[in-house]
């Protein structure tokens, strides 16, 4: 198995080079792992089911609570929730208010709460 930790590039634009793409995918920590203990795993529409399910299997072995993403995109979960606070934050910072989004119940239980509101969020961004 060969796997990336990129969020930026979905696993299928790294694929062919890796000249295994049937055993690759990507498994990506959140920042900050020590503290928000998630994994997402992207695989391609080339990676093998029994190599997917490995790699998740691996990632709740190391105490993640692996999310399985379906549909590559780039920002895979955990950045799409990101840039939506940092987007927050500049709204507020522009005099607009957020709108208030309900948390997951899995990520929250897993540590994904933000502990600091959108403004926080952008200053961290910077």
């Amino acid at each position: 198995m060969f796997a990336t930790n990129t969020s930026a590039i979905p696993p299928s634009a790294l694929m062919d080079s890796t000249g295994r793409p049937d055993r690759f995918l990507a498994l990506h920590f959140s920042n900050l792992v020590w503290r928000h203990n998630i994994a997402e795993v992207m695989g391609t529409p080339r990676t093998a089911p029994d190599v997917y399910a490995s790699v998740v299997g691996f990632a709740a072995s190391i105490g993640m609570v692996p999310i399985e993403v379906k549909k590559e995109r780039p920002g895979y979960v955990l950045n799409s929730l990101l840039i939506t606070d940092a987007e927050g934050g500049r709204r507020v910072a522009n005099g607009r208010h957020p709108r208030i989004r309900p948390q997951s119940t899995t990520c929250g239980a897993s540590g994904l709460a933000p502990p600091t509101g959108p403004a926080k969020c952008l200053t961290s961004l910077v």
